[in-house]
C-alpha cells in the first residue's frame, strides 16, 4: 500500500505536484491522466525516488519513502526510464529483458536459472520470441517498447511504475499489454500505476483513473464514472463519451467542430 499526504513538488516558484493526497492499493491498476505539464510524470520519478526535494509524506506499508535505502527502493518500485538515460543498442531483446534481474543476481555470479526462466516467461507472453535474439537497435519502435516493458516485468517490483507504456503500440500489441498487465497484479498481488495521456487507454485498462491537471488532483474515480465535462475542462476540447458494445467500457471522442 502506498499512503500520500499533502505532496508538494515545486520547481522555481511553481508548483508541479500542488499538496495531493491519495491512497494506493496492492491488486489496482492505477491510471493517471492528464494533459502534458499536468505533473504525471513527476509523480512517478518521486515515488521511484528519483526526485526527493519534496514536502509532504509517502509511506510504502507505513515506511516513509526517504527513508528506505536505495537498493531496497530500487527492488521495491519499478520505473522504465529507459527514454531518460541511455542503453545499449547493441545487447540482445533477450539480454535486455534479463538485466531487470540484475537487483537479484550476486556480484560477479551469473544469472541464475529462475532468472532465465522468468526472462523466457516474460518474452512469450508478449509474443516476442521469434527476435529474441536481435539487437535492440534493430528493433521497431513498437518491440523495443515492448521489451523495455518486459524488462521492468522481470524486476517483480511490488510497485510498477509505467510512464506511456501504450506509446508506438499497434491494436494487437496493446491488447496483449491488458492482458499481461491484469495476470501480473493478479498473480503477485502487486501495484501497477501508470502515466498517459490517452483515455481511452486507461478506461480499458485501469481498476481507478486519477486526473490531475496542473499538479492537483481533479478526479479519481472507477472508469465507468469519469465524465465527458470533466475531460472536457482538463484536456480543452469537445468530447463525447460512448460505451464500447464490445467491452462495455467508457470510451471519449472528440467531437470535431
Amino acid at each position: 500500500m502506498i499512503k500520500i499526504k499533502n505532496l508538494t513538488y515545486t520547481i522555481p516558484e511553481k508548483p508541479v505536484i500542488d499538496n495531493i493526497s491519495l491512497t494506493l492499493k496492492e491488486m489496482e491498476i492505477i491510471g493517471i491522466c492528464g494533459p502534458p505539464g499536468s505533473g504525471k510524470t513527476t509523480l512517478l520519478q518521486i515515488l521511484a525516488g528519483k526526485l526527493k526535494n519534496y514536502t509532504g509524506s509517502i509511506k510504502l506499508d507505513e515506511t516513509e519513502l526517504s527513508s528506505i535505502p536505495v537498493k531496497t527502493l530500487n527492488k521495491q518500485i519499478g520505473l522504465d526510464d529507459t527514454d531518460k538515460k541511455k542503453y545499449n543498442e547493441e545487447s540482445t531483446l533477450y539480454n535486455f529483458i534479463l538485466s531487470g534481474r540484475w537487483l537479484y543476481k550476486r556480484f560477479l555470479n551469473p544469472y541464475d536459472e529462475k532468472d532465465h526462466h522468468l526472462t523466457e516467461d516474460i518474452i512469450q507472453k508478449l509474443h516476442l520470441e521469434n527476435i529474441k535474439n536481435n539487437k535492440l537497435k534493430t528493433l521497431s519502435h513498437s518491440c523495443l517498447q515492448l521489451t523495455k516493458i518486459g524488462k521492468i516485468l522481470a524486476c517483480q517490483s511490488s510497485i510498477t511504475l509505467l510512464d506511456n507504456p501504450e506509446k508506438c503500440l499497434n491494436i494487437n500489441q496493446r491488447k496483449n499489454i491488458f492482458t499481461v498487465l491484469k495476470k501480473y497484479i493478479s498473480e503477485n498481488r502487486r501495484i501497477i500505476i501508470i502515466a498517459s495521456g490517452d483515455i481511452n487507454f486507461m478506461t480499458n485498462l485501469c481498476d481507478r483513473i486519477i486526473i490531475m491537471d496542473k499538479g492537483k488532483i481533479i478526479e479519481d474515480k472507477r472508469p465507468e464514472d469519469i465524465s465527458a465535462e470533466i475531460m472536457e475542462s482538463v484536456f480543452k476540447t469537445r468530447l463525447v463519451m460512448i460505451k464500447n458494445i464490445i467491452t462495455g467500457k467508457s470510451e471519449f471522442q472528440i467531437i470535431e467542430e
